[in-house]
């Protein structure tokens, strides 16, 4: 991060210039140094960017940040992770590498480096068969970006079929070590109302995390994992019933896919009302496709007369003139 830069940024957006002298004293002649127990390393100056662990330094960087708009593309960003997404079909692969390549361009002109192992280009469609065309080669300062089939995105594991399978293994593994931490304070002898709000605290909070953008999506058999997980913790929690129904209502608790459904539900309703809302204007705008008109002229044609049943099933009959 470029001092000069940030300052000037900061100039052009605020006209008081105490702030802006304040900001120049805080980023100037600073050092800082690094403790590990008892050892403690000499002191550095701070060359570029802001000293580590401030308050000030996060709200600096997307100050900075917010300089890249690559013009081919949407972007989205998150803190150091950046995301280009193309704004049309057609030429979204030209349109991505010159993104790419204008992005990569901003990093060196700003001192800072666009690391090409860290990034991946995934696709996404809706084609399942053999015939799929192989994904086009991106490059980043001449080093091949990687395709991957599934990628990590805020949190959820999105694949290039958006099936979501990925994450809902991402959620029953992460799950599968709290269940023998809710076993072992069962073992310990622990009250069931605290081992209650470990399990809504630890582990139905993995679940619920960010559910509006994937539960929509799963299958049936998907469902069924994540409800055979808060099933083994239910039994745990409450061994003295016999069913799933029981143990809920043992534990007063929602069911988990009722409680991913009505969360999805009222997300999506807060779109479709809120104008204001960034995918308001995406989910209005949908209009499903209209089925094809079929022609009604051979079911009004009167079916003739056969002398045998064989013969009335004979489908040319839907035919005859």
């Amino acid at each position: 991060m470029d001092k000069s830069k940030l300052l000037k940024l900061l100039s052009d957006r605020c006209k008081n210039k105490n702030l802006i002298l304040i900001v120049n004293s805080f980023l100037s002649d600073r050092c800082q140094q690094v403790k590990l127990g008892q050892n403690t390393s000499a002191y550095r100056p701070v060359i570029n960017g802001t000293p580590q662990g401030t308050l000030l330094g996060p709200m600096f960087w997307l100050l900075y940040i917010d300089m890249l708009k690559p013009s081919t593309t949407e972007v989205i960003k998150y803190a150091d992770d950046l995301t280009l997404i193309p704004d049309r079909v057609h030429d979204a692969n030209r349109d991505l590498q010159t993104a790419i390549d204008d992005t990569t361009a901003w990093c060196d002109e700003n001192n800072m480096i666009a690391n090409s192992k860290k990034s991946l280009v995934l696709s996404i469609s809706n084609q399942h068969n053999n015939h799929v065309p192989a994904p086009a080669v991106f490059t980043m300062k001449a080093e091949n970006l990687s395709n991957d089939k599934s990628t990590k995105f805020l949190g959820v594991h999105i694949d290039e079929h958006l099936t979501f399978k990925v994450h809902v293994d991402e959620i029953v593994r992460k799950t599968r070590g709290l269940i023998y931490s809710l076993l072992d304070l069962k073992r310990s002898g622990v009250p069931a109302h605290i081992m209650k709000n470990f399990y809504m605290t630890c582990i139905r909070s993995i679940v619920l995390y960010a559910c509006p953008s994937w539960y929509s999506f799963l299958s049936e058999e998907q469902k069924t994992r994540i409800r055979r997980v808060e099933g083994i913790a239910l039994k745990i929690m409450a061994p003295e019933c016999d069913s799933y129904e029981d143990r809920i209502c043992q534990t007063k608790l929602t069911p988990i896919l009722n409680v991913l459904n009505n969360t999805s539900q009222q997300y999506i309703t807060k779109i479709l009302h809120d104008d204001r809302h960034c995918l308001h204007e995406l989910a209005t705008s949908y209009k499903p496709p209209v089925p094809p008109r079929r022609s009604t002229r051979l079911a009004q044609k009167p079916k003739p007369t056969t002398r045998t049943t064989l013969r009335s099933r004979c489908p040319l009959l839907h035919y005859w003139h």
